[in-house]
């Protein structure tokens, strides 16, 4: 009988630990929100992809680019036309493939385009026809009101030991009707302190890209930190735990920089 009565409270003993340690496990977290980021100043996601076809120079310029994860731009296209060289006082027929690299950027809140293009091919003047090339840079800004490139093109081209250079300013729509610079980011994530899952990143355009979740919670301060990374792009994020809400958001997202804070969760 005695012996009885020890093992019996020594299955208490045991089953009441196993409750406080039960008890003193943290509490699982396991949540999905979709938050609406409103493409303001900060906050914008544009990809100028697509192909463009327009006038510069009196020359006509059609050409396709091709904007990465990092940003960078990538494409190639064809210069046509008739160009008057008034130092010369001759008239060019230009016919030249284009290649283009670039970039885009977000500084200050201003979404920033830079393109270089080199051309090669060939120039008919004076009767004969030559080898030419031609360098352009251009340097833009997004509007995002017009949806919209504006800025700058410095142009020069050289053939037959003749060179011609000058500077002059463009406005050309993206190609995209679609974008306008706005995304939508929905995040799954569970765990107790160490949590993980993974986001999805929905830009204007109908683009989405894969994000994988990392983070913790912190308990005292009922705040969720994740970190979001993807293929060349990251997003770090505060969390309220109690109402979903943003509180900070960092990050770069195609080569533009990201800041923003007290974003709420959709319904």
């Amino acid at each position: 009988m005695k012996t009885v009565v020890r093992r019996t409270c020594l299955y208490r003993m045991v089953a009441m630990l196993l409750v406080m340690f039960c008890l003193s496990l943290p509490e699982a977290v396991g949540e999905t929100y979709t938050y609406n980021l409103d493409g303001s100043p900060y906050m914008g996601v544009w990809d100028i992809s697509g192909s463009y076809s327009g006038e510069l120079y009196d020359l006509d310029i059609d050409y396709t680019v091709t904007q990465d994860t990092a940003g960078k731009i990538t494409g190639d296209g064809e210069v046509t036309g008739t160009l008057y060289i008034e130092k010369y006082d001759v008239d060019v027929d230009i016919d030249m493939t284009v290649n283009i690299t670039g970039s885009v950027s977000q500084k200050n809140g201003l979404y920033l385009v830079k393109l270089n293009i080199k051309a090669r091919g060939t120039a008919s003047f004076d009767g004969g026809t030559y080898n030419a090339s031609a360098s352009e840079t251009i340097t833009a800004e997004i509007d995002p009101a017009s949806k919209e490139m504006r800025g700058t093109v410095k142009a020069r081209v050289s053939s037959k030991g003749y060179s011609a250079s000058d500077t002059d300013t463009f406005t050309v729509p993206l190609p995209d009707a679609d974008m306008n610079g706005t995304s939508t980011l929905t995040i799954n994530y569970s765990g107790d302190k160490k949590l993980s899952g993974d986001a999805t990143l929905l830009i204007s355009n109908g683009d989405s890209y894969d994000l994988i979740a990392n983070g913790s919670y912190n308990e005292k301060k009922d705040e969720t930190t994740l970190t979001l990374k993807g293929d060349k792009n990251t997003l770090t994020i505060k969390i309220d735990g109690t109402t979903g809400e943003i509180k900070s958001l960092k990050g770069k997202v195609l080569g533009q920089k990201l800041e923003g804070a007290d974003i709420t969760p959709t319904p």
